[in-house]
């Protein structure tokens, strides 16, 4: 069996879509959602493919922060979904 011949052993990171674009697509229908929602959802999805460390920008008790932890939880279930866990 020649290397061109092998079967793939799955999706590898490169193929994956970035970030932002698997956020634009969830995004795209449904209730529109803060750009601190979208930050939040779109930060842990680059943690889950990039290892890029989550560093919330907004301060606790503001609306800014719960929507901001609102995404990242959305991203967390959607990386879920995606990798069949």
């Amino acid at each position: 069996m020649t290397t061109s011949e092998r079967s793939p052993k799955g999706p590898t990171l490169v193929d994956c879509p970035s970030p932002n674009e698997i956020a634009d697509k969830l995004l795209f229908v449904g209730n529109k959602r803060s750009e601190a929602y979208r930050r939040g959802l779109v930060d842990v999805l680059a943690f889950r493919l990039n290892g890029t460390r989550i560093r919330c920008p907004y301060q606790p008790g503001t609306p800014e922060f719960d929507a901001y932890l609102a995404g990242n939880e959305r991203g967390h279930l959607v990386w879920t979904v995606m990798v069949g866990n």
